[in-house]
């Protein structure tokens, strides 16, 4: 075997090791996941959150708290009946708990979507949410925190100032002009109409409207009924 295929079967070898790896990982990942189903089978009142098998983080990387945030504004934020954004506090609030319980521990919320509010109200009757909140550090709900509401703030007075508003309503203008079809279309349908017309007709369409724009010679004008009236008065005067 020689050096070169040597080198290229030690980096196949890797690769398949990666993949193993990688693998693996998600399998052990999956394996200590806990379903929220599950847990509402076998919940007892009182008894210690981790003997549910429930673990919890205390870091996660900048991105990953970026991406948190990302989904809770988007989950709060939306444009009202008059096209002004503001901000929903009650999805706010819920949208927190989530995410916090979900990316901070192997809690699996397996609820379909009209059984969401039954489950969310099981995770905070029974206090899961707030379990997994005190058990990450503080610095990082901090940080998640004032993070969250700086970007709640950006996007409000960016979405409601004047710049915004003009952008928002040009573009809807923009979407309500006719694209590249819909012009060709028209266009088609100009031309077409175009052609159908009795070139013929035009010099006597021509005449009518000059004849509309100009006075008859039977017309009068007020001018002309002021300087009658200003004779008769005159030859009065002399009578």
């Amino acid at each position: 075997m020689t050096k070169k295929e040597s080198k290229n079967k030690e980096s196949k070898n890797e690769v398949i090791q990666m993949k193993d790896k990688k693998e693996q990982l998600e399998k052990e990942k999956l394996e200590e996941t806990v379903k929220v189903s599950d847990i509402k089978k076998n919940y007892t009142y009182g008894k210690q959150f981790d003997r549910y098998g429930i673990k919890t983080k205390n870091y996660l990387s900048i991105a990953h708290k970026g991406v948190i945030i990302d989904s809770i504004v988007e989950e709060c934020l939306a444009y009202d009946d008059s096209g002004m954004l503001k901000c929903d506090f009650l999805n706010k609030e819920i949208s927190i708990n989530i995410q916090l319980l979900l990316n901070y521990s192997n809690i699996e919320l397996d609820c379909q979507e009209d059984e969401f509010v039954e489950y969310y109200d099981f995770l905070d009757s029974c206090g899961f949410f707030d379990y997994v909140i005190e058990s990450v550090d503080d610095s990082e709900i901090e940080t998640i925190s004032d993070l969250l509401e700086c970007e709640i703030m950006q996007r409000l007075e960016i979405e409601n100032g004047l710049g915004g508003v003009i952008n928002r309503n040009l573009q809807n203008l923009i979407e309500k002009l006719p694209n590249d079809k819909q012009m060709k279309s028209i266009i088609k349908l100009a031309k077409k109409e175009i052609n159908g017309l009795d070139m013929s007709k035009l010099g006597t369409l021509q005449e009518l409207f000059l004849n509309m724009n100009s006075p008859t010679p039977d017309s009068v004008s007020v001018k002309d009924i002021k300087d009658t009236n200003k004779e008769i008065k005159d030859d009065k005067k002399l009578n």
